[in-house]
């Protein structure tokens, strides 16, 4: 039922804030999987995954929200609950470094102008149109940093004639990816930043437990107490 709207006939800060959504985009998934080869994945999440508050802090800035008890109390359960799910199994294998911590804080602070600038940029434009504009423009901007960087070192093309990354590439491009965000921007829409950003905090629960179903790893105390608040801060959440 969404009907499309020309991108020349939006304003031109409509047109900015589509593109700085898209550029937010392309640079969080550049910075976090640059991230996750520079120090261990738990410590990356564990820092991406702060990106509440700067949507929290944000949005009062910007007068769109108000920062109430029950909103406070939801964003303070949700990360904490994300702590123990994320370090409850740290061990000595993990590491940190100064470039993957800065990485990570930059792929954090892009998801959050993703949410902040998504939620009254570009109104007019449907959301499926929007993400499909975003998604587009992040892609050209990847393979732009992606062809001088793995095309010198031979890795650019090594996937092609594999199967298993085909259906892979699809099955997180069109869920991953295209529903994924569609979904995303709809509901930022109708709740509001800080409420999204503290549901997205599901999204390493429902990590962990694909890979308990899937990949047979270890599921215990940690991931069950701290999924129990994140799930917790959610419903508050959205009171």
């Amino acid at each position: 039922d969404e009907r499309r709207v020309s991108i020349r006939s939006l304003s031109r800060r409509e047109q900015m804030m589509l593109a700085m959504t898209a550029g937010a985009q392309a640079c969080l998934s550049l910075a976090l999987f640059a991230a996750y080869g520079a120090m261990s994945v738990a410590l990356v999440l564990a820092v991406y995954f702060s990106y509440p508050l700067l949507v929290c802090a944000a949005s009062i800035a910007l007068g769109r929200e108000r920062l109430t008890p029950i909103r406070a109390a939801a964003l303070l359960i949700s990360l904490a609950g994300l702590l123990v799910v994320v370090l409850g199994r740290s061990g000595p294998e993990v590491h940190a470094s100064a470039m993957g911590l800065a990485l990570a804080a930059v792929a954090a602070c892009c998801q959050a102008t993703y949410l902040v600038a998504s939620r009254n940029g570009f109104t007019r434009v449907p959301s499926t149109q929007a993400v499909t504009v975003i998604l587009v423009g992040a892609a050209v901007a990847i393979w732009a940093v992606a062809l001088p960087v793995d095309g010198t070192a031979g890795r650019l093309l090594s996937w092609v004639s594999d199967p298993a990354a085909w259906l892979a590439i699809l099955f997180a491009g069109i869920v991953g990816a295209g529903l994924a965000k569609v979904w995303l921007l709809r509901g930022v829409r109708r709740v509001g930043g800080t409420r999204s950003s503290v549901l997205m905090l599901v999204e390493p629960i429902t990590g962990v437990a694909l890979a308990a179903l899937l990949l047979g790893q270890p599921f215990g105390a940690p991931e069950l107490l701290g999924g129990a608040a994140i799930l917790g801060g959610a419903v508050l959440a959205t009171r």
